[in-house]
């Protein structure tokens, strides 16, 4: 994260949002952001909606921790929450911890976090705000549940599932535990230049321009795959799934969404009448 990419989505991401999402509630179209303020945030002053009703405010240094909404059981609970479908992922698709860490990329993380996101209880985005409003009232006060859990209750599953992994016999729950919380003291953020990210992955800054087209060519041409491929692929999981009796009615109903729309693509599209 970076000044840049913090504006760029809070300009053309998170404020047409807010307005569509307010719109729909039929609400005033008028939003405060309320975050940290990080090295890698840009000054508020730049932090504004064209209309000037959705903006940023920053807590005051030293704080956070103790009243930003995000840091009262909901970052916990979304990684939590990450890190038991990262290990489920990991024992469901069968591979070794070598094979697992080099195939999972960050693609693959995105798309758990996002599931991880969807995840997190109401409750807990509610009972986030308790400490900047206590008047908020709610039935469930378990502001650091987890899909109903208790984190006893998680780290005594995880570390079944650990068990069954080879290597992962003598894990225990305090070692679930350790894992949960690795990260609680890490910033969330470092300020590093492009030439900085390159080179931590492995590609020196001067080998960069000279591989760029070449990589971005040979990566297109042997990405592409055409429309009526990708969907006698898709009609071919999607039978897969309809063969399979423990496949769940949600995942089938997924892949035919996807078969609908795909063949919706490919049929040519009516001239319209003139009249």
């Amino acid at each position: 994260m970076n000044r840049a990419i913090f504006k760029e989505w809070f300009d053309f991401k998170f404020v047409p949002q807010v307005h569509d999402h307010l719109k729909s509630q039929g609400l005033p179209e008028k939003a405060v952001l309320l975050i940290d303020n990080a090295p890698s945030h840009p000054n508020e002053s730049l932090l504004r909606s064209d209309d000037g009703n959705i903006f940023v405010k920053y807590f005051p240094p030293n704080v956070t921790a103790l009243v930003q909404p995000m840091d009262q059981g909901v970052i916990s609970s979304t990684k939590r929450i990450y890190k038991s479908n990262l290990l489920q992922k990991y024992i469901d698709e069968g591979n070794d911890l070598t094979c697992f860490s080099k195939s999972f990329s960050m693609l693959d993380a995105i798309y758990e976090i996002s599931t991880a996101w969807d995840t997190v209880k109401p409750s807990i985005l509610k009972n986030s705000w308790k400490k900047l409003m206590p008047f908020i009232t709610n039935e469930d006060d378990d502001i650091h549940g987890f899909t109903a859990f208790s984190e006893n209750e998680i780290a005594i599953e995880l570390t079944k599932l650990a068990n069954q992994v080879h290597d992962g016999e003598e894990v225990n729950e305090e070692n679930i535990r350790e894992w949960f919380d690795c990260d609680s003291c890490e910033p969330g953020f470092e300020m590093l230049s492009s030439d900085e990210i390159v080179s931590s992955v492995g590609v020196q800054p001067e080998e960069r321009e000279e591989s760029e087209n070449e990589e971005d060519v040979d990566a297109a041409a042997s990405k592409k795959i055409s429309h009526g491929a990708a969907l006698n692929h898709l009609e071919s999981l999607l039978d897969y799934r309809e063969s399979e009796e423990n496949s769940l009615l949600s995942d089938k109903l997924i892949l035919r969404r996807l078969r609908t729309i795909s063949i919706k693509r490919k049929m040519p599209q009516k001239s319209k009448r003139h009249y």
